[in-house]
């Protein structure tokens, strides 16, 4: 195919895409426009939902991210944890599952409730799979086991 054409097709696709986006923004409402663009960070969003939220419902939200965004409030939210967990232990919120218990880094969980979701193995994680396969654990395979019980919690709760 000639260079000329390329361009004419890429040229010409470019434009219908750009004319569908017009099109697609001024069809919609207007109060809805303003939901397509905003300056606010990432990072800023997900911590908006601890430092804006106004019920636990809201907070947990936080909870829910990569722990990277919400790293410079984590302190508040690891008080706000140990502060809450008996209280929902005792009203169990429907949000207040295994699958997002299964989330919680062990030092934000308060140390008499972390024992209980341990089952007194010391460890309320499942293990490796390199420690299952008679390999040596440490922080990797700790991380790792983590992350799998995370992912297996959430497969559970989709169930």
């Amino acid at each position: 195919m000639d260079e000329s054409v390329t361009w004419t097709i890429v040229g010409g696709l470019s434009g219908l895409f750009v004319s569908f986006q017009t099109c697609f923004l001024l069809l919609m409402k207007h109060k809805y426009v303003s939901t397509f663009f905003s300056t606010q960070t990432g990072n800023a969003w997900v911590q908006s939902f601890f430092v804006d939220g106004t019920t636990d419902e809201k907070k947990m939200r936080t909870l829910l991210s990569n722990k990277k965004q919400w790293a410079s409030i984590r302190d508040d939210v690891k008080a706000w944890t140990l502060e809450n967990w008996e209280r929902w232990e005792e009203e169990s919120p429907t949000w207040f599952s295994d699958a997002w218990k299964a989330g919680i880094d062990d030092d934000m969980i308060p140390p008499a409730s972390l024992r209980k979701l341990d089952g007194g193995d010391g460890c309320r994680r499942r293990s490796s799979f390199a420690e299952r396969l008679g390999g040596a654990g440490g922080a990797a395979s700790t991380r790792s086991s983590r992350r799998g019980s995370r992912a297996s919690a959430r497969v559970q709760s989709v169930d």
